[in-house]
Protein backbone atom coordinates (compact mmCIF):
# COMPACT_ATOMS: atom_id res chain seq x y z
CA UNK A 1 0.00 0.00 0.00
CA UNK A 2 1.19 3.80 0.61
CA UNK A 3 2.16 4.61 4.03
CA UNK A 4 4.14 7.42 5.39
CA UNK A 5 8.12 7.26 5.08
CA UNK A 6 8.10 6.63 9.09
CA UNK A 7 6.30 6.37 12.11
CA UNK A 8 3.57 3.73 11.30
CA UNK A 9 1.98 1.20 13.33
CA UNK A 10 0.52 -2.30 12.90
CA UNK A 11 -2.37 -3.53 14.68
CA UNK A 12 -3.15 -7.11 15.41
CA UNK A 13 -6.75 -8.25 16.90
CA UNK A 14 -8.14 -11.34 17.82
CA UNK A 15 -11.68 -12.04 19.58
CA UNK A 16 -12.16 -15.08 21.92
CA UNK A 17 -15.55 -16.72 22.37
CA UNK A 18 -16.37 -14.83 25.17
CA UNK A 19 -16.25 -11.48 23.00
CA UNK A 20 -12.80 -10.61 24.15
CA UNK A 21 -10.32 -8.53 21.95
CA UNK A 22 -7.15 -9.21 22.37
CA UNK A 23 -4.58 -6.50 20.87
CA UNK A 24 -1.49 -6.21 19.56
CA UNK A 25 0.69 -2.94 18.59
CA UNK A 26 3.47 -3.08 16.57
CA UNK A 27 6.40 -0.58 15.85
CA UNK A 28 9.42 0.54 14.87
CA UNK A 29 11.55 -1.20 17.48
CA UNK A 30 9.74 -4.58 17.44
CA UNK A 31 11.30 -7.59 15.88
CA UNK A 32 11.84 -7.83 12.62
CA UNK A 33 10.26 -4.45 11.76
CA UNK A 34 10.95 -2.73 8.60
CA UNK A 35 8.84 0.57 6.82
CA UNK A 36 8.91 2.65 4.07
CA UNK A 37 6.09 4.24 2.21
CA UNK A 38 5.12 1.86 0.32
CA UNK A 39 6.05 -1.70 2.09
CA UNK A 40 6.15 -2.85 6.00
CA UNK A 41 7.97 -5.85 6.94
CA UNK A 42 7.01 -7.17 10.43
CA UNK A 43 7.01 -10.21 12.33
CA UNK A 44 3.58 -11.70 14.30
CA UNK A 45 3.55 -11.48 18.08
CA UNK A 46 4.16 -15.30 19.25
CA UNK A 47 1.26 -15.09 21.57
CA UNK A 48 -1.56 -14.90 19.06
CA UNK A 49 -3.83 -17.67 18.77
CA UNK A 50 -4.57 -20.19 15.81
CA UNK A 51 -7.67 -19.15 14.01
CA UNK A 52 -9.24 -15.87 12.88
CA UNK A 53 -7.30 -12.46 13.26
CA UNK A 54 -7.22 -8.84 11.65
CA UNK A 55 -4.78 -6.46 11.33
CA UNK A 56 -4.78 -2.69 10.26
CA UNK A 57 -2.32 0.03 9.70
CA UNK A 58 -1.86 3.27 11.55
CA UNK A 59 -0.18 5.65 9.90
CA UNK A 60 1.87 8.79 11.46
CA UNK A 61 -0.77 11.33 11.11
CA UNK A 62 -3.19 8.80 12.58
CA UNK A 63 -5.18 7.44 9.21
CA UNK A 64 -6.14 3.64 9.93
CA UNK A 65 -6.40 1.44 6.95
CA UNK A 66 -8.73 -0.85 5.92
CA UNK A 67 -8.39 -4.41 7.97
CA UNK A 68 -7.03 -7.37 6.53
CA UNK A 69 -8.31 -10.56 7.98
CA UNK A 70 -6.13 -13.86 8.13
CA UNK A 71 -6.11 -17.56 9.61
CA UNK A 72 -3.46 -18.77 11.44
CA UNK A 73 -2.91 -22.37 11.57
CA UNK A 74 -2.65 -24.54 14.29
CA UNK A 75 0.79 -26.10 15.61
CA UNK A 76 1.45 -29.05 16.24
CA UNK A 77 0.70 -30.85 19.64
CA UNK A 78 3.69 -33.63 21.78
CA UNK A 79 1.56 -35.76 24.22
CA UNK A 80 3.42 -37.33 26.99
CA UNK A 81 3.16 -38.70 30.66
CA UNK A 82 3.45 -36.28 32.68
CA UNK A 83 5.57 -38.71 35.31
CA UNK A 84 8.40 -38.64 32.90
CA UNK A 85 7.77 -36.84 29.46
CA UNK A 86 7.61 -40.07 27.75
CA UNK A 87 4.93 -40.43 24.56
CA UNK A 88 5.99 -44.33 23.40
CA UNK A 89 2.78 -45.07 25.43
CA UNK A 90 0.34 -43.70 28.04
CA UNK A 91 -1.64 -45.64 30.33
CA UNK A 92 -5.70 -44.86 30.63
CA UNK A 93 -6.69 -42.74 33.68
CA UNK A 94 -3.06 -41.72 34.30
CA UNK A 95 -2.13 -37.82 33.88
CA UNK A 96 -0.32 -37.02 30.89
CA UNK A 97 0.76 -33.38 29.73
CA UNK A 98 0.42 -31.64 25.91
CA UNK A 99 2.78 -29.06 24.67
CA UNK A 100 2.22 -26.76 22.21
CA UNK A 101 1.56 -23.46 20.99
CA UNK A 102 -2.06 -21.31 21.49
CA UNK A 103 -3.88 -24.36 22.96
CA UNK A 104 -5.17 -21.47 25.94
CA UNK A 105 -6.09 -17.97 26.02
CA UNK A 106 -5.19 -18.06 29.64
CA UNK A 107 -3.38 -19.99 32.38
CA UNK A 108 -5.42 -21.65 34.73
CA UNK A 109 -5.78 -24.47 37.80
CA UNK A 110 -8.35 -26.52 38.29
CA UNK A 111 -10.17 -25.84 41.89
CA UNK A 112 -13.30 -28.29 41.92
CA UNK A 113 -13.40 -31.80 42.05
CA UNK A 114 -14.69 -33.74 40.45
CA UNK A 115 -12.11 -32.00 37.78
CA UNK A 116 -13.61 -30.08 35.05
CA UNK A 117 -13.43 -30.91 31.57
CA UNK A 118 -13.01 -26.92 30.10
CA UNK A 119 -11.24 -24.08 31.47
CA UNK A 120 -11.28 -20.73 29.83
CA UNK A 121 -12.60 -22.69 26.99
CA UNK A 122 -10.24 -24.68 26.53
CA UNK A 123 -11.44 -28.76 26.10
CA UNK A 124 -9.08 -31.70 24.97
CA UNK A 125 -11.17 -34.19 23.54
CA UNK A 126 -9.61 -38.15 23.23
CA UNK A 127 -11.09 -40.02 20.51
CA UNK A 128 -10.73 -43.96 21.09
CA UNK A 129 -9.58 -46.69 19.03
CA UNK A 130 -12.66 -47.85 19.46
CA UNK A 131 -14.38 -44.37 17.99
CA UNK A 132 -15.91 -43.12 21.24
CA UNK A 133 -14.89 -39.51 22.40
CA UNK A 134 -14.44 -39.14 25.83
CA UNK A 135 -14.13 -35.13 28.10
CA UNK A 136 -10.96 -35.04 29.72
CA UNK A 137 -10.97 -34.16 33.08
CA UNK A 138 -7.99 -31.11 33.52
CA UNK A 139 -5.68 -30.08 36.02
CA UNK A 140 -4.15 -26.96 34.66
CA UNK A 141 -4.19 -25.46 31.13
CA UNK A 142 -1.56 -22.66 29.74
CA UNK A 143 -0.90 -21.41 26.00
CA UNK A 144 2.43 -23.90 25.81
CA UNK A 145 0.84 -27.03 28.42
CA UNK A 146 -1.91 -28.68 29.27
CA UNK A 147 -2.01 -31.40 32.03
CA UNK A 148 -4.96 -33.42 31.99
CA UNK A 149 -6.29 -36.91 32.47
CA UNK A 150 -6.56 -39.71 29.91
CA UNK A 151 -10.03 -41.00 30.57
CA UNK A 152 -11.75 -43.43 32.50
CA UNK A 153 -12.87 -46.16 30.26
CA UNK A 154 -10.97 -45.11 27.28
CA UNK A 155 -10.40 -48.30 24.83
CA UNK A 156 -6.32 -49.55 24.80
CA UNK A 157 -5.06 -48.79 21.22
CA UNK A 158 -3.69 -45.93 18.94
CA UNK A 159 -6.36 -42.71 19.90
CA UNK A 160 -6.43 -38.98 18.60
CA UNK A 161 -6.32 -36.13 21.02
CA UNK A 162 -8.04 -33.16 20.19
CA UNK A 163 -7.52 -29.58 22.10
CA UNK A 164 -10.31 -26.97 21.39
CA UNK A 165 -8.62 -23.47 22.50
CA UNK A 166 -10.23 -20.40 23.68
CA UNK A 167 -11.03 -19.36 20.45
CA UNK A 168 -12.43 -21.88 18.71
CA UNK A 169 -9.68 -23.64 16.48
CA UNK A 170 -8.16 -26.71 17.11
CA UNK A 171 -4.88 -28.97 16.76
CA UNK A 172 -5.05 -33.09 17.00
CA UNK A 173 -2.22 -35.57 17.63
CA UNK A 174 -2.31 -39.08 18.15
CA UNK A 175 -1.17 -41.40 21.10
CA UNK A 176 -0.86 -45.03 22.12
CA UNK A 177 -3.23 -45.88 25.02
CA UNK A 178 -2.46 -49.29 27.09
CA UNK A 179 -3.99 -50.29 30.18
CA UNK A 180 -0.84 -50.52 31.88
CA UNK A 181 2.19 -48.10 32.02
CA UNK A 182 3.55 -47.67 35.10
CA UNK A 183 5.23 -44.11 35.70
CA UNK A 184 6.77 -42.24 38.61
CA UNK A 185 6.51 -38.66 39.49
CA UNK A 186 10.70 -38.07 40.73
CA UNK A 187 11.87 -34.70 42.02
CA UNK A 188 13.95 -34.30 38.93
CA UNK A 189 11.02 -34.62 36.61
CA UNK A 190 12.80 -37.65 34.57
CA UNK A 191 10.59 -40.54 36.16
CA UNK A 192 13.45 -42.30 37.76
CA UNK A 193 15.25 -41.42 40.59
CA UNK A 194 14.21 -39.94 44.22
CA UNK A 195 10.62 -39.87 44.31
CA UNK A 196 8.46 -37.24 44.40
CA UNK A 197 6.12 -38.69 46.48
CA UNK A 198 2.81 -37.51 48.86
CA UNK A 199 2.92 -38.96 53.03
CA UNK A 200 -0.71 -39.08 53.57
CA UNK A 201 -1.40 -40.13 57.69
Amino acid sequence: GRFSPAGNKVVVEQVDRQNRTYRHELAAGSRSWVESDRRIWFALPTTLFAGRAMFYVIDAQGRESRAQEFIISPGALTVVSSANYRGDAIAVESIASIFGASMATTTQIATSAPLPTELAGTRVVVQDSAGVQHQSPLFFISPNQINFQIPPGAAAGTATITVFNGFGSSATSAVQLVKVKPGLFATDASGKGLAAPVALR
